[in-house]
């Protein structure tokens, strides 16, 4: 009994780390359908994204500004998005 209470407790804990990979996962898989793409082969919880031709950091920044969306501005005009824990669908979607 010991351990199933466990299995249930480590399902239970891992849950929102999970959600973090299935969030990351949907971004990245959605990217290209806006004509970005991500620079990571691998990853958990942070993106690292090739903005499309005639998109500006200046006016993203703008749009993230308004929406509340922190992203991490690289100097190359790259940008990245970290998802953790506390992200849920309706952020990813919205």
């Amino acid at each position: 009994m010991a351990g199933f209470y466990t299995v249930i407790m480590v399902l239970k804990v891992s849950k929102p780390f999970r959600n973090v990979s299935f969030h990351s996962t949907y971004i990245n898989e959605i990217l290209p359908v806006y004509g970005f793409f991500s620079e990571n082969d691998n990853f958990f919880d942070t993106l690292k994204i090739n903005l499309s031709d005639g998109v500006s950091v200046e006016k993203l920044k703008a749009l993230a500004l308004e929406y509340e969306v922190n992203f991490h501005y690289f100097e190359n005009g790259e940008i990245g998005l970290s998802i953790d824990e506390t992200t849920d669908i309706d952020d990813v979607i919205h």
